[in-house]
């Protein structure tokens, strides 16, 4: 048995400086994104920032604790495996109260994942012993085994982390829907229909809301993108508004166009019937 005495890392170790380059890569690739800086000034930062800083920033204040050095190839590429795994669940966090999903909000994420470890690496004390037993190695599995097993441990966190999140994302709706649909003869076109110059066309139209609850709002109708009529109206369930859409006089085809704009959340939905206009 031999007696290996080291003297603990100080604050601001290699690691932690490490750990602060790429925190800083990832602030700095957060702010050039918001501020709309060009792909060749966003990649550089984002790299690094994104693929490494959050996991590194974790793993090297685990390793640092211990003793145990971080900057290996072993731990950047767990350190990758830990950043992968941490883009799901943030991005769910940031959806989850109704933000936008955007790379400047994913990113103010992570960077709120980075900045506690990585301050702690660079201003606190180490923990582990300055002094301490080495006993030379055995011919054991065991000691393969327990480099393995942060990195499978990694791993299965990064399988569960995607497959919840993607779990999440299949998720239907189930919030109230809204149906715009043409009723009567109209319900069973298969093709354009053959109005005169000038003829007025009824466009017979259901709003119908999946919870049953009347639908209150605007309705209009144009055709060629000019308007032909609009209303405003406050539909219960199963009942039936109809518009009135002007055939236009040059011969051929032309589409007919009703929008359908909620009162109460702004929702919008259309149909679009095409009239063939004879010649006169």
């Amino acid at each position: 048995m031999t007696a290996d005495l080291q003297t603990p890392p100080r604050a601001g170790s290699a690691p932690g400086v490490l750990s602060l380059v790429l925190t800083l890569c990832l602030l700095l690739a957060v702010g050039a994104t918001a501020l709309g800086l060009p792909a060749v000034v966003r990649t550089p930062l984002a790299l690094p920032g994104v693929l490494l800083a959050p996991g590194y920033a974790w793993l090297a204040l685990a390793r640092w604790r211990t003793g145990q050095p971080a900057r290996t190839a072993t731990a950047l590429a767990l350190a990758l495996v830990l950043s992968l795994g941490l883009l799901p669940p943030v991005g769910v966090a940031v959806g989850a109260p109704g933000l936008p999903v955007s790379p400047v909000t994913v990113g103010a994420g992570l960077l709120l994942l980075t900045l506690p470890p990585t301050g702690w690496v660079l201003l606190a004390a180490p923990t582990h012993p300055a002094a301490r037993v080495a006993v030379p190695p055995r011919a054991s599995w065991r000691p393969a085994a327990r480099r393995l097993l942060p990195t499978a441990l990694a791993l299965a966190v990064f399988a569960g982390a995607v497959a919840w999140a993607a779990s999440w994302q299949e998720r239907p709706d189930s919030g109230p829907y809204t149906e715009l649909a043409y009723v009567g003869e109209l319900a069973h076109l298969t093709g354009p229909v053959d109005v005169r110059p000038g003829e007025q066309v009824p466009l017979p139209v259901r709003l119908a809301r999946s919870d049953g609850q009347p639908w209150t709002g605007l309705v209009t109708v144009s055709v060629d993108g000019r308007p032909q009529d609009a209303r405003t109206v406050r539909l219960p369930a199963g009942d039936v508004v109809t518009l009135q859409a002007g055939a236009p006089g040059d011969p051929g085809l032309h589409d007919a166009t009703v929008n359908a704009v909620d009162d109460r959340t702004g929702e919008e939905l259309s149909l679009t019937l095409r009239l063939q206009v004879r010649e006169p």
